[in-house]
């Protein structure tokens, strides 16, 4: 059985210092987005 491995605080003051990438990630489109939400939900009024 595998244990978690515990951080130390300086690994996770690294962790959360690194940034994420997300430039290989292709934007949603407007089609796409739509499907996110059920079909019987009203979107909110802004």
């Amino acid at each position: 059985m595998n244990t978690p491995k515990t951080l130390t605080d300086k690994e996770i003051a690294a962790l959360k210092k690194r940034t994420i990438d997300f430039s290989d990630i292709p934007e949603l489109t407007d089609s796409q987005a739509k499907e996110l939400y059920p079909k019987n939900m009203k979107p909110r009024k802004e």
